[in-house]
């Protein structure tokens, strides 16, 4: 692939890691998603409580999460005005959770394993990587920590806003993949003072969640920009209308992680650089580490155990 596109392809990255961090901490609606199909029946529970149930359950998942492994497919297209792939290119990753932090290894490249020499270096990351936490002095971790805990920190308190930033709906329910779910919608709620860049976000985005009615997961979500978002130090913009899609699957009977997430949009970057393209992540291979390889190790446990 030449250069350009993998520029272009880094600055797909930030545009839909935005929106995926976004997507996958919201449950809005906009008029220019089809509403659901079914009829809205009366459920025991209001739109506001099956959101915060929502919320403690998905906190509760990703906990059981950070056992796990898994490999990325992350795929960057460049769009002309009407939508047609002018370029394309492909990465694959094994992501590896290390005391809560994903560490990735490059192991594909438009569909083709890494060039033995490629390959060497990118493990030669990841071992430097497990070797830093190894070797690491008592103020380097307590500093460590301490950083972990405020992006927690900020985490947590968007994903706790998304109640008070919506006013949220049940408009029916769904079978999705089999499992019974209510379709929340929401919209932005009138008066509701962000707190931070990325609770601003919120404002501005619009879509739909499908809910499971058993385990209180989000089983897909559609999210759509209502307005222009910025973002990050280069003054990155997503435009108004883009969208995404995001999909989550159950994993050992345990955990329900990402299985796809795709991406359209129109960004810029730093006002001059003009982007329309779509990015779609495909996750797969999901295993859970062995007992004692969480930080010592990469090797993975099989997924029987």
């Amino acid at each position: 692939m030449r250069g350009s596109l993998r520029k272009f392809g880094d600055l797909c990255v930030l545009a839909a890691l935005m929106l995926v961090s976004v997507a996958i901490s919201l449950a809005a609606q906009n008029g220019g998603f089809a509403r659901a199909t079914a009829s809205s029946p009366a459920s025991p529970l209001s739109a506001q409580e099956i959101m915060e149930r929502s919320l403690k359950a998905s906190e509760r998942n990703w906990r059981i999460a950070e056992d796990y492994a898994w490999r990325e497919t992350r795929v960057f297209r460049k769009l002309d005005k009407q939508g047609t792939v002018k370029d394309q290119e492909s990465k694959t990753y094994d992501v590896t959770m290390i005391e809560g932090k994903e560490y990735e290894r490059l192991v594909m490249e438009n569909g083709e394993p890494l060039p033995p020499d490629k390959e060497r270096k990118e493990q030669e990351k990841l071992d430097k990587a497990v070797a830093k936490l190894q070797n690491e002095t008592p103020t380097e971790r307590k500093k460590r920590l301490r950083k972990d805990e405020e992006e927690k920190e900020e985490r947590e308190a968007m994903f706790r806003a998304i109640p008070k930033a919506f006013d949220l709906q049940i408009a029916g329910e769904e079978l999705v993949e089999g499992r019974e779910a209510w379709v929340l919608h929401a919209t932005p709620r009138p008066g509701f003072k962000p707190f931070s860049r990325p609770t601003s976000w919120l404002t501005k985005m619009g879509g739909r969640i499908w809910v499971d009615k058993s385990a209180f997961i989000w089983l897909k979500a559609e999210v759509e920009t209502l307005d222009t978002l910025t973002f990050g130090l280069v003054l990155a913009r997503v435009g108004k209308g883009s969208t995404m899609h995001f999909e989550q699957q159950l994993v050992n009977g345990e955990v329900w992680v990402p299985r796809r997430t795709e991406v359209h949009f129109d960004a810029r970057l730093a006002l001059l650089a003009k982007l329309r393209g779509a990015a779609e992540v495909i996750y797969s291979d999901y295993k859970k580490f062995s007992s004692d390889s969480r930080i010592v190790s990469t090797e993975l446990a099989d997924d029987s155990q």
